[in-house]
């Protein structure tokens, strides 16, 4: 099917390389399909660095925990040095004679962050 103009016959099925309107779709599914792998990209690297921090407090409180363990019995405890910007506080409370709930907490920057409970015997 043609249309005629000009005196020459114009074909607008023709076959003959791609369409502004093929190339403008295929663009666009290009466009799409790289913005999806971004954020996918950007949503796993937030989600490593949260699963990380979480990671560092959990292990700076069980190394607080056991530090006290190693101590001596007694009614307080020395609290070894934190990686910053976390600090520890320790607490302890009598369960009954011989036996303490040991509480340690993580914080930073005055919020707290995480908490861990053992118990600790008078051996």
């Amino acid at each position: 099917m043609g249309v005629v103009g000009l005196g020459k016959k114009l074909n607008l099925w023709s076959e003959k390389g791609l369409s502004l309107l093929e190339t403008l779709i295929a663009t666009a599914i290009l466009a799409f399909a790289l913005t999806s792998l971004t954020l996918a990209a950007s949503t796993g690297m937030l989600t490593i660095g949260k699963v990380t921090r979480t990671g560092t407090i959990v292990d700076v409180a069980r190394a607080q925990m056991e530090y006290v363990k190693r101590q001596p019995y007694a009614s307080s405890y020395a609290i070894q040095p934190s990686p910053e910007p976390y600090t520890t506080t320790v607490a302890a409370s009598s369960v009954v004679t011989g036996l303490q709930t040991i509480t340690v907490t993580v914080y930073s920057e005055g919020n707290q962050l995480f908490y861990l409970e053992g118990l600790k015997a008078n051996r």
